[in-house]
């Protein structure tokens, strides 16, 4: 059996016990009296950070949570109507570098939960360090498959000087124009064709130039809580930062000046989401 033939087979699996498996999501925040704006009326922002590789619930000793069955059934029962999808990074691969004995199996499961993203309707993510475990070439080649944008302003090659990424997208939800763009912390590790520039110069001017364009301008980030709070402060006209890296888990959004920050644990155990001003942690 051919290697796309088997990938489809497995996500054909994945998709009829995600149909036949009940949910067992549960809101973890059901109401920290945080009220914020309805920054699209109508629309759910869902958001995931971290899965880190993981395509089943996690391997917990008691209550497993997480995988890709859980997470379709929640979106399925729990979001209905439109939804803004997006993801920080992180995804892929469960460390960095990959080891090579472990090397077919990750790539498999990376594959796997590439087109489960495709399938869950994710419209944009930001690559973190583990995206990019086994080098660049395994990367693009996920990369060419996806059917949302990958995002980062800040990301660039070193043989052209061009930047490796879309640096941001204008999707039109409910009526409004948001703008979405991508950063990674210049202090992570990355293959060695790649180099990352200043984040917070990439981020003012990449977001002044949007700003002009969008009704709502977002930050997806890989870089921390620590440096989230760092770019908010220091870069105006950002009304939400959907960050990860630290796996911090925020049932209420920070603020820092005009902006908010989400951050949504790790493992693909919660999924976030921001409706109508009110921001719910769901454990799946």
């Amino acid at each position: 059996m051919t290697k796309s033939k088997f990938a489809h087979r497995a996500m054909t699996a994945l998709s009829a016990l995600a149909l036949a498996s009940c949910s067992s999501s549960q809101t973890t925040d059901d109401d920290t009296g945080f009220h914020g704006p309805d920054f699209i009326p109508g629309v759910s922002i869902v958001y995931t950070a971290n899965i880190d590789g993981e395509i089943e619930p996690c391997g917990c000793r008691s209550n497993p949570t997480g995988g890709i069955d859980r997470r379709y059934n929640f979106l399925l029962e729990k979001v209905p109507g439109e939804k803004l999808s997006i993801d920080s990074g992180d995804l892929f691969y469960q460390s960095a570098p990959v080891p090579p004995f472990l090397e077919k199996q990750w790539n498999y499961q990376a594959r796997v939960l590439l087109k489960a993203t495709n399938a869950l309707g994710v419209e944009a993510m930001t690559p973190g360090e583990l995206d990019f475990a086994n080098g660049l070439d395994a990367f693009q080649k996920l990369a060419a498959e996806a059917r949302f944008k990958i995002l980062s302003a800040n990301l660039y090659r070193k043989d052209n000087g061009k930047r490796l990424l879309e640096p941001s997208v204008i999707l039109v939800k409910g009526g409004k124009k948001v703008a979405l763009f991508g950063l990674y912390d210049e202090s992570l590790p990355l293959p060695p064709e790649v180099v990352a520039k200043d984040h917070l110069a990439e981020a003012k001017a990449i977001g002044s130039e949007l700003r002009g364009k969008a009704d709502l301008v977002f930050a997806l980030t890989h870089e921390g809580l620590d440096k989230d709070l760092e770019l908010a402060k220091a870069v105006g006209g950002i009304d939400a930062i959907f960050g990860a890296h630290t796996q911090s888990f925020l049932m209420r959004p920070e603020k820092a000046g005009d902006t908010l920050i989400f951050q949504p644990s790790f493992r693909g155990q919660h999924v976030g989401v921001y409706a109508g001003g009110v921001n719910k942690m769901f454990q799946i």
